[in-house]
């Protein structure tokens, strides 16, 4: 879908690392600001260069309670993109995040999150979210495992996205959620005007039409992790079923012409991270992804304690029609390596860099890609 969770890039603490150790350090205080260059290259939006401020709120721990993240950025394709990002840990078990940007062009993103795990006396978790998402950048190369580079099309993709999801703990490491998931989706002509429209190379896609969608999802989950954000141990295993159908609340039911957008995807910052973003679509997929996170420096910065991580990874993974199809029989395959920010308790920031058939890619974002 592009990004949903565009707070990915106010947060690529490696840059904020790699500028930081060229300096002194500073002396404690409750409030840090740092001044983070952005330069950022994506495979489908291209080179991106911009400057981000970071203000930090600590409380008497050193640990974060509050950041604010205001940025500017410039983009041949989208042009001028200012950003505001507010990020709120108010508690061990409560959080919050706020963001609204608006290019000079079409794109712009607003998002809301909240996630409240303290409910019950912590036997149960509240996690809410709200997106309005315009990115005209958006790639197509067509359904399937073999689609070919000169098959690659461009659309602006713009989402609303309202869900919900409540869940209780039925035992100290299983959990029992209901998502309901609320989404309007559109299809326009892209702004990348070297490449042909998805309406011109791909009109017989399903989904190219807008659509509205209520979606339902029961989950059953096991988690043994012994931290959300920054896990070192454990395991994490879901079981779910999801249904969107008239009866349901949904304006339209949909089996055999499920939207593309909607189907299983692979390539981009969470998945075969050597493609970019939605390279290979189709009703189901594989994957399969290993690394070796390493923790190579330690410094107090800022008035926190931060750590720099280099992960080594690979990947494998395809996408198929059928459940019965082989999940491993024509593997695409990438390999590369990971430099990871973190800031114990709650953040990590991460670029990426992942080497595939189709050449190299490089990714920003938050959070482990798993």
């Amino acid at each position: 879908m592009g990004a949903r969770q565009r707070l990915r890039r106010a947060l690529a603490l490696i840059a904020l690392f790699g500028a930081a150790v060229c300096g002194a350090e500073r002396a404690h205080s409750a409030t840090s600001f740092i001044p983070i260059p952005e330069i950022i290259t994506d495979p489908n939006e291209g080179n991106t260069l911009g400057f981000l401020g970071v203000f930090l709120f600590l409380d008497d721990k050193d640990e974060i309670r509050y950041m604010l993240a205001p940025d500017i950025r410039y983009n041949k394709t989208k042009g001028v993109f200012p950003s505001l990002r507010l990020f709120a840990y108010p508690s061990p078990t409560r959080r919050y995040s706020i963001e609204v940007g608006k290019s000079t062009t079409r794109d712009e993103d607003y998002e809301l999150e909240f996630t409240d795990r303290g409910y019950w006396d912590g036997r149960a978790f509240v996690i809410a979210s709200f997106v309005r998402e315009r990115d005209s950048t958006e790639r197509f190369f067509g359904i399937g495992n073999q689609t070919q580079q000169d098959e690659e099309s461009n659309y602006t993709e713009t989402n609303t996205i309202a869900q919900v999801t409540p869940g209780v703990w039925l035992l100290p490491r299983t959990n029992l959620s209901y998502r309901m998931l609320i989404r309007r989706t559109s299809v326009q002509n892209g702004q990348v005007t070297s490449i042909p429209s998805i309406f011109k190379l791909h009109r017989e896609t399903p989904g190219l039409e807008p659509g509205f969608y209520w979606t339902h999802r029961v989950a059953l989950t096991y988690d043994s992790r012994d931290e959300i954000d920054i896990p070192s141990h454990g395991a994490l295993a879901l079981g779910y079923v999801e249904a969107a159908d008239r009866q349901l609340g949904s304006s339209t039911s949909f089996v055999s012409d499920t939207p593309f957008w909607e189907q299983s995807q692979l390539g981009g910052r969470r998945t075969l991270r050597g493609f970019g973003a939605q390279r290979f679509v189709d009703f189901n997929r594989s994957l399969g992804s290993a690394e070796l996170r390493t923790r190579v420096w330690q410094h107090r910065l800022f008035g926190v304690k931060a750590e720099l991580e280099v992960a080594p990874f690979t990947e494998a993974g395809q996408v198929f029609r059928h459940v019965l199809d082989s999940p491993v029989s024509d593997l695409h395959f990438v390999y590369g390596v990971g430099f990871r920010g973190v800031v114990r308790p709650q953040i990590v920031g991460f670029v990426d860099v992942g080497r595939s058939s189709e050449g190299t890619a490089i990714f920003t974002g938050i959070n482990y890609p798993f």
